[in-house]
């Protein structure tokens, strides 16, 4: 009864037709469209969809297809895709989506390489997914991209820390290789504790690129001057690392680093002056990121007494920490100039102290004693007769500490050497020169030397002292750019 009455109201105050299973509504009386099995037509109305709240939306168990309109909250048309319901986009969306946001509950499920749950507000981008071929040109500007957004885990295979993405898309290594690797060594010698006395002067390493190294309590290891250790870990001193002494040429003192050699040492009647070598100024020293061979200058000598030989040099470097304990040692101290060895001889000139270089990206404690001390100048030897010269003191060394961090409560010592005596300096116008101090960080001091028919009048002294220099650096790598060796 109910259907018959809907009828005949639909049949008052439209026309209608039924045709093959297709309705039409309509006031112009045409046929419907064959493809429609409801078509409905006017010019002056609309059709009414069912209209309820939120709540009354969701306890509706949707069928595929079932369109509502919601009239509270986020209102609009909504259809269940046989899952969920689904607000229709609207025009404030597709401005939201164009400006980069979408409101709550507007994004529609993602797969690939880009993913998102339905409603969800937020994306997640694949791994591997950002490549090249997927940015067009000109289409993202940095304030696009939010801080920390794409990471390596974000790029394809191939991508590191010290890759760069080619115009080709894929992922190369700087030419020259990352910084990190080369200044650090590969590991490739392993782990190393030093547990006994060892000389690499006569049993040398084939490699000194090691994982962590270790120097134990009690226990000293001699190196050679230029001695360089590389750690991919850490390095911890908690006995004694010796330097060998890098210079000895009695007659002609190598200057080692410094910039001027001593000279002195004469039995003419202190025919030439006795100057001890010139050292570098701290900007200078600070300048030394590597381990020189010669490292600190040698004291002038002559045939009868000896130039104290140049302390020798270390760098030691690790990614990750140095610790030198309150047991732990470094020292390249300059030699001892010669005493006369005869009658009527004047003494030999101290050498300076040598080279320490620790660098550590993990950070840097030195708890414990660190020295590259100039060697004392050597004495005159004088029976009678004209005054025999002392030498000079050798200049003080350098240390450099360098770290992300560095812990500097230890000792730390760069003391020139102190000039040696002459004899029979009072009662004689003449005294034969001793030799000159030599030089590193600091000043090589003068040897004795007086000669009035020369114009010669310099007093012994003693060497100046070197440079402690400490640089807090995040990446130590970037320092020895240049200093891969």
């Amino acid at each position: 009864m109910k259907k018959l009455i809907l009828f005949a109201l639909l049949a008052i105050g439209f026309g209608y037709t039924i045709q093959a299973q297709s309705v039409a509504i309509n006031t112009d009386g045409s046929t419907a469209n064959a493809s429609a099995i409801l078509d409905i037509k006017s010019t002056d109305k609309g059709v009414l969809v069912p209209r309820m709240t939120q709540v009354q939306r969701t306890a509706i168990t949707g069928t595929t297809g079932l369109l509502v309109y919601q009239t509270d909250g986020t209102a609009g048309f909504y259809y269940h895709n046989g899952t969920a319901w689904v607000l229709l986009s609207t025009t404030t969306d597709a401005a939201a989506l164009t400006s980069g946001t979408l409101p709550a509950g507007r994004m529609p499920a993602l797969t690939g390489d880009v993913t998102s749950t339905a409603g969800s507000t937020a994306t997640t981008i694949a791994n591997n997914a950002v490549t090249s071929g997927k940015i067009a040109d000109g289409t993202i500007a940095t304030v696009d991209i939010a801080d920390n957004a794409v990471s390596i885990a974000k790029l394809p295979a191939g991508a590191t820390g010290t890759t760069y993405l080619r115009g080709d898309g894929t992922w190369a290594t700087p030419s020259g290789g990352a910084a990190t690797p080369a200044l650090y060594g590969d590991g490739s010698t392993g782990a190393a504790t030093i547990s006994a006395n060892t000389n690499w002067n006569s049993s040398p390493p084939t490699t000194t690129m090691y994982t962590n190294f270790t120097v134990n309590a009690g226990v000293t290891l001699t190196v050679p001057s230029g001695t360089v250790i590389r750690a991919t870990g850490n390095v911890t001193i908690n006995g004694t690392i010796l330097v060998t002494p890098s210079t000895n040429n009695t007659s002609n003192p190598h200057s080692g680093i410094s910039i001027q050699a001593p000279d002195g040492s004469s039995q003419n009647a202190s025919a030439t002056s006795s100057n001890g070598g010139v050292g570098l100024n701290a900007f200078q020293a600070r300048q030394i990121l590597y381990a020189p061979t010669v490292a600190g200058g040698q004291g002038k000598g002559s045939y009868w007494a000896n130039g104290g030989q140049g302390g020798g040099s270390i760098l030691i470097i690790a990614n990750g920490t140095i610790n030198i304990t309150a047991t732990g040692s470094i020292t390249a101290n300059g030699g001892n100039g010669g005493n006369g060895i005869n009658a009527n001889n004047p003494g030999g000139g101290g050498g300076a102290g040598g080279i320490v270089v620790l660098a550590a990206k993990g950070g840097l404690t030195q708890a414990g004693n660190i020295q590259a001390n100039g060697g004392s100048g050597g004495n005159g030897n004088d029976a009678s007769g004209t005054g025999e010269g002392g030498g000079g003191g050798g200049g003080g060394g350098i240390v450099h500490l360098i770290g992300s961090t560095i812990a500097n409560t230890g000792t730390n010592l760069v003391n020139g050497g102190a000039a040696g005596t002459t004899q029979n300096l009072a009662s004689n116008a003449s005294v034969n020169g001793g030799g000159g101090g030599g030089a590193c960080g600091g000043n090589g001091g003068n040897g004795n030397a007086v000669s009035s028919a020369f114009g010669v009048n310099t007093a012994v002294s003693a060497g100046s002292s070197g440079h402690i220099l400490q640089t807090t650096v995040t990446e130590p790598a970037y320092l020895f750019a240049l200093y891969t060796r």
